[in-house]
């Protein structure tokens, strides 16, 4: 059943089990199989972020790469979503980037690529994160919603004007 608990059960097999057969030996009418019942959620987390370059002027971009870890028995894809915030902590003011979409990521595996985030023109230069958020919207069920957001430090500066007359 659905409500089992994970852990190690025995399914119990028996031959005769209403005794409705008279038999010479009634003890030998079961057989047991050791079995491990485990969950079916899903857990995802970003494990690896890096941006290259970190120092970024804006309006410029950067190639994010990333490492997503499906701890769980079964295949599942998912999306990853970008942010900018000039904290660690996800919340609905950071500025959305972009998002990546994962082939199948299969049970208890690593799933590694990369994607290119522009900084929006209108930033201003400082100290901010980006932000890698896999399951971003929120479309999978997991057993840990916390462990989500990897936050990478990055650098935001005025991009440099170089004019030359020819």
């Amino acid at each position: 059943p659905s409500s089992t608990a994970q852990g190690n059960y025995y399914i119990l097999y028996f031959a005769d089990y209403p005794n409705s057969i008279s038999e010479t030996n009634e003890n030998n009418n079961i057989n047991a199989s050791s079995i491990t019942v485990t969950s079916s959620s899903k857990d995802l987390s970003v494990v690896t972020s890096s941006a290259n370059p970190s120092t970024i002027a804006f309006g410029s971009t950067s190639s994010v790469s990333f490492a997503v870890l499906n701890q769980s028995y079964q295949a599942t894809s998912t999306s990853l979503g970008f942010y900018l915030s000039t904290d660690s902590l996800w919340d609905a003011s950071d500025t959305y980037l972009s998002f990546v979409s994962t082939s199948s990521i299969g049970a208890n595996s690593l799933y590694s690529s990369s994607s290119t985030v522009t900084i929006p023109s209108s930033t201003t230069p400082g100290n901010y994160f980006i932000l890698s958020y896999v399951d971003y919207t929120n479309s999978i069920v997991e057993t840990n919603e916390t462990n989500n957001v990897k936050a990478l430090p990055v650098a935001i500066t005025t991009p440099v004007i170089d004019l030359v007359i020819q």
